[in-house]
């Protein structure tokens, strides 16, 4: 995805992501993670 820069997943289920909030919205990133089948927590 444009904007994104970096993904770590962790065996634990959680997942960091580094984006530029210049190219791409939380709440896109949010909703691109849903659409593929992941749900989201803060």
């Amino acid at each position: 995805m444009d904007g994104v820069q970096q993904v770590k997943a962790e065996l634990s289920g959680k997942t960091t992501v580094v984006f530029n909030p210049n190219k791409v919205t939380v709440e896109k990133l949010k909703q691109t993670i849903e659409d593929i089948g992941y749900k989201v927590k803060e």
